[in-house]
């Protein structure tokens, strides 16, 4: 048996275990442009189990943590399913609108528990209610200490919030683009203000050696 016979008859298998013995669709299915909007959200609501809260907490593909939201499709498209629910119950989402949600349970599809809003709006919530992510971070990736010396704040035009980089990444990131090592890069320290580092190389043997210089690291 050659790969393409090999292929063929594994193809069949998978269509025979998605449609039937037969390996075709249901003539009783229907595509998805004869199904109604009405419908489509009583399929997503019963797909989620109601709390006591009032959430419909989405019971299938869920992303993971602490991005959680729900995928399902709706027309031949993937759609998170809170930005679904607010589209079948309420309307079109504008251009540059955000659904956001009141509840704080990403999974959550009550049309009740959501509302629109601009991306700063969501960001700035988020932030206030203590769930997001990068904010909570104390730690840089490689273990450096987000305080008041080692912090970057970037901000452009219209943000309340800037985002932050650690200072000792960026003097890393910054050496190897002019040869250093990257063992030493982000591991020593800055030359004092007016000095430049120099035969940095033998810094591992506690020898380097600093000059006047004009600017500093």
């Amino acid at each position: 048996m050659n790969a393409r016979s090999d292929t063929i008859i594994r193809g069949w298998e998978t269509r025979r275990k998605k449609y039937g013995p037969s390996g075709k669709p249901s003539a009783t299915r229907r595509p998805s442009d004869k199904i109604t909007d009405a419908e489509y959200f009583e399929r997503l609501k019963s797909l989620c189990k109601i709390e006591e809260n009032g959430c419909w907490m989405y019971q299938g593909f869920l992303h993971k943590p602490p991005r959680n939201y729900g995928d399902m499709s709706y027309r031949s498209k993937n759609w998170r399913t809170h930005r679904l629910s607010y589209f079948l119950a309420k309307g079109p989402i504008p251009k540059g609108m955000v659904v956001m949600h009141t509840c704080d349970h990403p999974p959550c599809c009550n049309p009740d528990h959501l509302k629109l809003g601009t991306h700063l709006e969501n960001m700035a919530d988020c932030r206030a209610k203590g769930r997001y992510y990068y904010a909570n971070l104390t730690h840089c990736k490689r273990g450096h200490e987000f305080n008041d010396e080692n912090t970057f704040y970037i901000t452009t035009p219209g943000e309340q919030f800037g985002l932050r980089q650690c200072k000792a990444c960026r003097r890393g990131h910054h050496r190897i683009r002019h040869g250093w090592p990257d063992e030493l890069a982000y591991v020593v320290p800055p030359a004092p203000l007016g000095f430049q580092l120099v035969r940095v190389f033998r810094y591992v043997e506690g020898s380097s050696e600093t000059v006047p210089a004009p600017h500093h690291d």
